[in-house]
């Protein structure tokens, strides 16, 4: 009856030794699952697997420079990368969060990940973009007082080139209380976007138009006989103006290191808006009657806008970045600076 029991006990010093041993390369893989973006104090980041932490430094798994010890107390932050917010596991990794589809006022083709929303802070009001597939997103833009107020949609399309995206957008506001919800607008556009997350310069063209801001009264035509002249009095009409043009950009972004890039946002409008101009010819007809023939004309007024936005974006973390910039308009000829500042974040 001992032999049994002395082979159940040799076989279990055996097999123990293997399945510790399995248990233990199943901890090691399963925390070298974790991608991380380790950031150090002089700004150094590294982008890989944690080996092992024995509280003194972290034994991080990166593709270039292998495995590499840094001291914890030479460590500023550690951050849990998530599928997709990276290219590459490498020194010189590629962050392809939500900020990336962005430049100072447009956007690019790239596509947002789902779930991957973001705010954006801007010194005249807020707005916010929500993405609902891996393809669409939707935003919310306005000002710090609420007014005007515009829904946003971009859908991305990507080719088999990684680096070629095409995509689809469309801005429609309203002037809200301001105009008494007179006031509308919209811009839709296609765009082409060549290049990678970190370098990539975007072509997009489209359609704009502005209307309900601010009536316009007029005579209508026709002809008026009258006694005396304080008889005159012709129909009145009013009208409003309604301003389109085609649009033109091109936005362009390139990497200047691992946290800063320079951004390049540039817009041309050339259109016109119509107004109906009325005249009045008087006319003699006898002792007592005068004649008022009235005739109208809907003339077009060409307006011009350009702005040209070089800025720096400055990306502290897979979840926050800062972007500044000074840019120079022309407005009919006249120009002016303006200085703009942002605040995005991913949440």
């Amino acid at each position: 009856m001992r032999i049994p029991y002395l082979f159940l006990f040799f076989t279990l010093l055996f097999f123990l030794p293997n399945n510790l041993l399995a248990q233990s390369e199943k901890q090691e893989d399963s925390t070298q699952k974790q991608l991380v973006l380790v950031t150090t104090t002089d700004g150094i980041q590294r982008v890989g697997y944690i080996i092992s932490d024995d509280g003194r430094e972290i034994l991080l798994q990166t593709k270039s420079l292998g495995k590499i010890y840094i001291p914890k107390a030479n460590i500023q932050s550690i951050e849990p990368i998530k599928d997709g917010e990276v290219s590459s596991i490498d020194d010189e990794f590629e962050i392809v969060g939500p900020f990336t589809t962005r430049y100072i006022f447009t956007t690019n083709a790239l596509p947002i990940k789902k779930k991957e929303n973001y705010s954006m802070l801007n010194l005249y009001g807020p707005e916010v973009h929500f993405a609902f597939t891996d393809r669409l997103s939707l935003g919310v833009m306005t000002t710090w007082i609420g007014s005007p107020i515009a829904v946003a949609a971009k859908y991305s399309i990507p080719t088999k080139n990684k680096n070629i995206n095409f995509g689809i957008g469309t801005i429609m506001g309203t002037s809200g209380y301001i105009n008494s919800f007179n006031g509308f607008g919209g811009l839709h556009w296609g765009m082409v976007t060549f290049g990678n997350r970190r370098n990539n310069i975007t072509l997009s063209g489209g359609l704009m138009y502005l209307g309900g801001f601010g009536e316009n009264s007029y005579y209508q035509a026709g002809e008026y006989i009258v006694e005396a002249p304080a008889m005159f009095q012709p129909t009145l009409a009013s009208e409003n103006t309604l301003f389109t043009s085609p649009v033109l950009g091109i936005g362009g972004v390139m990497s200047l290191g691992s946290k800063t890039s320079l951004i390049i946002d540039a817009m041309f409008i050339n259109g016109s808006r119509t107004r109906t101009n009325y005249w009045v010819y008087q006319e003699k007809i006898d002792a007592t009657r005068t004649k008022y023939t009235v005739q109208n004309k809907m003339d077009s007024y060409a307006t011009s806008f350009f702005y040209l936005m070089p800025g720096i974006r400055y990306q502290k973390s897979l979840n926050r970045a800062f972007q500044f910039s000074v840019a120079g308009v022309v407005f009919d000829g006249e120009s002016f600076p303006l200085p703009t500042c942002s605040w995005l974040r991913k949440f």
